[in-house]
């Protein structure tokens, strides 16, 4: 094998109070009956193969959740006080390609398979981990911090038992690196960090008949996530543990309980399309990017659907080719041993079973099969993170590994049945052991990460598949994007090739050819990712058929990378498309410096040499001064007829387009083509030099514009402006645009609502009359993005509205039919816009007829009609 600032808080209606303690509904996490018939052609032909027995459907029992009863530490005195209202909340990572749900008691990457989360800032909902942004594919990765140790003789697990505090202490706290963010801070590492705290302090575990003891534990979770490319692949969550007690935690071990069904979102809450099973294991290395033969560590536990989820042979839009996984990227000590063990259930034996190390002698072997996710379990629990095992992949279980020290596979056909759907594997990934005194803390740092198309051939499974010889179809997998990603994830957390604490060690590296490359640091924490230059402040000026985009880039031209520690954006892009898909975002117009990138031949060996960058862009004056000819022109030199150069062999090649421009009206242009850089110091800034258009001072220097016109007036317009840099040459890092997606702004070319009140335009309403056989949606005029069912794609517009104002739709009877309040900025894009799905207030489909609507805003009423033809 190759080894290679409001939040979201958990909903209410998931709690309800009894018996004055507090119990979590939920649903038992199990091969549903449902979901199980869609597999049982497929299990059934594998039974044949190896047992004359039928597989019976059966849950796995849960250990029961925490009930909710916290004792935490008075803040004041430093007395013991009880809190009864803990403020759990979640929310959500949704910077990058990968979609992280993120809790303040402990939990990662969800807790349930229909349980989505609503980013506060954008208004996605977000299941568990998903896996590209956008695609629906979810990966249950359901990770809970678990902490165990020796607490005054008595060994005890945290698992589940975490709480924050009440509100407001408990809740999230939002940190960012760009400046351009209402919660920007000097402390942050990433474009969102999320702080919180929760602690170990439960005692009674709420009436149901179970106690706790707690490890007297505060621990601070910061997690951070980036955008752009392989930097939104990730992320990165660093755990400061303080022991609060008077007691030392002995032998403590720490690490997180993970795994969980991978899948469409469709296939969670529909009839499954396709047999869906999961699958877990552990990559150790991969070959590395390299001309020379080499191996990066990778570290990665991974969850991942056994077979890539095909329908009729070929892959779609349902079907997770990635996997998702946690790496340790750091323990508190050098010392500390890391262990990974899996379990899953078993049909033929009636409970859990679970890959275990044949006993050496004297060693007592613990029958964990029948206590997992049963209680009491402190000590099983303690005894999984803390003995000495590593456990072979899910995909290999049914080959007898007896021979290895292996103890037997489970009986057939459960080896078989494991091997090839996984099923729902659950897993531990620990390290340990270390002792915390009293007051002492103990840091370490994990990665989610996530790599696409590990499945490539939709096929594989079926052509290639045999539980007892499962290597042929696992040396297809193609994990390189995932082990580039953790790779991505380890250089953020500690850059290589950079001393941090100044010591003179700056890590490992490799040389190949000649060429240094650096792929470990220097120990010492850095947090510091390269990232696309911030996106601008953007705002959309509508009129009648066209979308004037305008925006200021003092922040994305004069922001210092803090990875590479320099100034380097290069432009900006400005795109639109009919629909907020990414795929329907086409290029307008670009601007970027006029520069040039230089390459140099450098000689490897008598037969061969190689090309490479590895300098910053230059500019035009500066290679004629650098060549002393003012007419220097750098394309004149290819790489088929280089320059020559003090015996050194050179060509160029632009930087990006080199659309530098500025004075074209029908491209991007300078709003004020005559002001001047008035610098970064603010205190030297006039009024002259400022412009307040995007609610702040800013300098109208960076101001710019783009007029998209042309437009039909009655659909919507997705706009965004983008930022990029030119990369880093010498780093092989390749240039970064900031994420499209986070930056579009929808519109009507419209006239916009400033204009309407203030010259008391009349609304009206399109298409009027509505006709069900206009095939609207064939002209693009409906469910652009096919997302929606017919019925639910049908529209009915209101233009020319006031920013702020109610709009009833009535019968000619007088029967409500609808209420729409409409209320946005007065500058907002969409203000002077909006529509009705044609659901009455009855949540049914509106009926062909004559409707009659009142528009009630501070200054007026109007009242008009329009018609529906079914």
């Amino acid at each position: 094998m190759r080894q290679g600032n409001v939040l979201d808080k958990q909903p209410a209606q998931t709690y309800t109070k009894m018996g004055g303690a507090v119990e979590e509904q939920h649903k038992t996490d199990h091969y549903m009956s449902n979901r199980f018939l869609a597999w049982l052609p497929v299990i059934l032909m594998i039974v044949s193969m190896v047992s004359a027995r039928e597989p019976v459907t059966s849950g796995i029992e849960h250990k029961p959740d925490p009930p909710y009863h916290v004792l935490t530490l008075g803040r004041q005195s430093g007395t013991a006080s009880l809190s009864s209202d803990p403020a759990w909340e979640w929310t959500v990572h949704n910077q990058g390609n990968i979609q992280v749900t993120v809790s303040n008691f402990g939990y990662l990457g969800g807790r349930y398979y229909d349980f989505p989360i609503i980013d506060p800032l954008t208004g996605d909902p977000i299941q568990a981990v998903t896996y590209p942004k956008y695609s629906d594919l979810v990966y249950s990765l359901r990770a809970s911090l678990a902490i165990g140790g020796v607490v005054d003789g008595d060994t005890s697990v945290t698992w589940m038992e975490f709480n924050p505090d009440m509100a407001p202490f408990g809740r999230f706290t939002m940190q960012s690196i760009d400046v351009t963010r209402p919660y920007y801070s000097d402390e942050a590492h990433s474009e969102l960090d999320l702080v919180c705290e929760y602690y170990d302090t439960l005692r009674d575990l709420g009436g149901v008949g179970q106690w706790h003891r707690p490890l007297g534990l505060r621990v601070t979770q910061r997690s951070m996530a980036w955008s752009g490319t392989k930097l939104g692949e990730f992320v990165l969550v660093h755990f400061i543990v303080e022991a609060m007690g008077s007691l030392a935690v002995k032998d403590m071990f720490a690490g997180l309980e993970y795994g969980g069904l991978v899948a469409h979102n469709d296939n969670f809450t529909e009839p499954q399309d396709r047999v869906c099973g999961s699958t877990s294991g552990f990559l150790w290395s991969w070959p590395a990017d390299s001309d020379c033969p080499s191996y990066d560590r990778v570290e990665v536990g991974y969850i991942m659907a056994n077979n890539g989820q095909p329908l009729d042979g070929q892959f779609d839009h349902k079907s997770p080719l990635g996997a998702v996984g946690i790496r340790v990227l750091a323990t508190p000590t050098d010392t500390c041993i890391l262990n990974y063990d899996w379990w899953n259930y078993s049909e033929s034996l009636g409970r859990s079973w679970h890959p275990q190390r044949r006993p050496q002698p004297g060693e007592r072997l613990y029958d964990l099969s029948s206590h997992i996710y049963s209680l009491p379990m402190d000590k099983i629990l303690y005894y999984v993170m803390s003995h000495r095992e590593f456990d072979y992949d899910v995909m290999t279980t049914a080959v007898d590994k007896t021979a290895q020290g292996w103890m037997p596979p489970p009986p057939a056909p459960d080896a078989a049945i494991l091997a090839t759907f996984g099923g729902n594997p659950r897993n531990v990934l620990a390290f340990g052991p270390m002792d915390l005194g009293p007051g002492l803390t103990a840091q370490f740092t994990i990665a989610i990460v996530a790599g696409d198309s590990v499945h490539h051939n939709p096929t594989a499974h079926e052509q290639l598949w045999d539980p007892y010889r499962p290597m042929r179809f696992y040396d297809q997998l193609d994990f390189s994007d995932l082990a580039e990603n953790a790779n991505w994830a380890k250089w953020v957390y500690d850059n290589p090739g950079y001393d941090t604490d100044g010591d003179g060690y700056a890590g490992e590296f490799r040389v190949c050819n000649g060429d240094t490359t650096w792929y470990e640091g220097d120990g010492i924490p850095d947090f510091r990712a390269d990232v696309p230059p911030p996106a601008p402040l953007v705002r959309v000026i509508p009129t009648t058929g066209k979308l004037t985009i305008r925006w200021n880039g003092y922040f994305s031209e004069t922001n210092i990378d803090p990875f590479t520690r320099i100034k380097d954006f290069e432009g900006y892009r400005v795109y639109a498309g009919l629909d907020s898909r990414k795929s329907s975002m086409t290029l307008l117009s670009s601007f970027d410096h006029h520069n040039y990138n230089r390459f140099t031949y450098r000689q490897l060996t008598e037969e061969r040499g190689e090309w490479r960058c590895r300098e910053l862009p230059f500019t035009l004056e500066s290679l004629r001064l650098i060549y002393h000819d003012p007419d220097f022109d750098p394309l004149a030199y290819t790489r088929s007829d280089p320059l020559v150069y003090n015996d050194t062999f050179y060509y160029f090649t632009e930087q990006d387009f080199n659309q530098f421009d500025l004075t074209n009206p029908a491209e991007i242009h300078k709003v004020y083509p005559d002001a001047t850089d008035p610098g970064t110091d603010t205190t030297q800034w006039t009024e002259d030099d400022l412009t307040y258009e995007h609610g702040q001072p800013l300098p109208k220097y960076y101001e710019y514009e783009y007029v998209y016109d042309n437009l039909v007036a009655t659909i919507p317009y997705f706009v965004a402006v983008t930022a990029f840099d030119f990369g880093f040459a010498k780093g092989g890092i390749p240039a970064k645009e900031s994420n499209i997606l986070n930056a579009q702004i929808e519109s009507y070319a419209q006239v916009s609502s400033d204009s309407v009140e203030y010259h008391d335009l009349e609304a009206y309403v399109y298409p009027n009359p509505w006709r069900a056989d206009a095939d609207y949606r064939e002209r693009g005029l409906e469910n652009r993005d096919k997302t929606q069912i017919p019925a639910r794609s049908q529209r009915i517009h209101f233009a020319n509205l006031p920013h702020k104002c109610k709009i009833s739709i009535f019968t000619l009877d007088g029967d409500l039919v609808r209420e729409l309040d409409h209320d946005y900025p007065p500058d907002s894009p969409e203000a002077m816009h909006d529509e009705w799905d044609m659901i009455t207030r009855n949540a049914m489909l509106c009926v062909s007829g004559m409707y009659y609507y009142v528009i009630e805003s501070d200054d007026r009423t109007q009242v008009g009609t329009f018609v529906i033809i079914m």
